[in-house]
């Protein structure tokens, strides 16, 4: 059996819960506060910067594999398996 706390133990209980809670949230709230004074520091307006390229192309198309070579084996495999 155990005897439940007494209420100066819950409330001391209850105030180490609630400065770890402020620390979880202070800690919590700076890397949003870092964000927010770099994007501040990056733009006047806080807003996004996108990135420019001049010649922004896309990869050129790969050749089309030609598949006759393997298809002439294939066709003399299964000609050899059939015989």
């Amino acid at each position: 059996m155990t005897i439940p706390p007494s209420r100066a133990e819950l409330a001391e209980l209850f105030r180490a819960d609630d400065r770890g809670q402020a620390e979880h949230r202070q800690f919590m709230a700076q890397p949003e506060a870092q964000a927010r004074a770099l994007m501040q520091r990056n733009d006047d307006d806080g807003g996004l910067v996108y990135k420019e390229m001049d010649n922004a192309t896309g990869a050129p198309a790969e050749p089309e594999t030609d598949w006759s070579q393997w298809e002439a084996w294939m066709a003399g495999h299964l000609a050899n398996e059939s015989a």
